[in-house]
């Protein structure tokens, strides 16, 4: 795993993994040129001379210099806000599976163990030195963006939490960075899945065995319920471009048949309903489960 810093950076971290437990970390700091080898500041253990199993690690989108390395293995994170020169070495009591920053904050990040049977998510507002746990049973998440009605209203993270084994509800947290209090706000419920694309959510609701109904959220207003120009089922949903406030979406109608939809243009966020109309019949769409289930594309 290769990656280059940015944003004008000499800056390129190399990941050289062996096997399932061993691991190297090195990092170049003149564009490729020469490279020092930093595994040794991942030692965990002096006396038996272990090392941590580096299994990714995550720089932050905006502020480059603050990186987070992960350690699956061990339950262990490092941080450094110097491009990996300092690094600090923090244990927890969950596993690291994946780790996403607050765009707009350095020191703010989530964690989401999905390891652990509750699927727990965690948030520090120190860089790793205290953790908060924020929810359980969370299926998906994503930071909201700064335009979004929601973060003027106070919120910053939208989670999909599991409620049985079908659906799950669609909450708004409420971080309070000082006191590291959360409040939620529910958005949606009896949700199948929840998708994000550009400054738009949607959410699918189960509506009979073979078919989904689709509702879509602009810049985190009320979620807006579908109307298709057929009679067919609509078993799910892919939406395949979003361009002038207008939503084309693939609709998969049974295993082999699925069409391509085009929506009116969307006015606002509190308007009734949206109209989709037939765009392309016939398409070639996959939806994992639900098209081509007996054909070699699904392995």
């Amino acid at each position: 795993m290769v990656h280059w810093v940015g944003d004008n950076s000499n800056v390129i971290i190399c990941l050289v993994r062996e096997g399932f437990f061993s691991s190297a970390v090195y990092i170049s700091y003149d564009y490729g040129d020469t490279y020092i080898n930093k595994t040794e500041a991942f030692k965990i253990n002096a006396v038996e001379n272990l090392y941590a199993s580096i299994d990714k690690f995550y720089i932050h989108p905006t502020f480059k210099s603050y990186c987070v390395y992960t350690d699956i293995i061990n339950h262990k994170i490092f941080t450094t806000i110097d491009h990996s020169n300092h690094l600090k070495s923090i244990q927890l009591s969950f596993v690291p599976s994946v780790v996403t920053y607050r765009p707009d904050i350095p020191f703010v990040f989530v964690v989401h163990d999905k390891i652990s049977p509750t699927k727990q998510l965690w948030i520090t507002h120190d860089f790793g030195k205290t953790w908060t746990m924020l929810e359980e049973h969370v299926k998906s998440y994503f930071w909201i963006p700064v335009t979004w009605d929601l973060y003027k209203r106070g919120h910053s993270l939208i989670i999909q939490r599991e409620e049985s084994s079908n659906t799950s509800v669609v909450i708004a947290v409420s971080e309070n960075i000082n006191s590291s209090q959360n409040n939620l706000t529910t958005l949606a419920v009896n949700v199948v899945h929840l998708k994000v694309k550009d400054d738009y959510m949607f959410i699918t609701t189960q509506l009979s065995k073979k078919n989904l109904d689709l509702l879509i959220s602009y810049k985190g207003g009320n979620f807006i319920h579908t109307r298709f120009d057929t009679e067919l089922d609509r078993r799910d949903y892919y939406i395949a471009d979003i361009t002038a406030n207008r939503i084309m979406v693939a609709v998969a109608h049974t295993p082999i048949f699925s069409n391509l939809y085009i929506s009116d243009v969307i006015q606002s966020s509190n308007q009734d309903s949206i109209s989709f109309s037939l765009s392309l019949e016939r398409v070639v769409a996959y939806f994992p489960n639900i098209t081509w289930t007996e054909s070699l594309i699904r392995y």
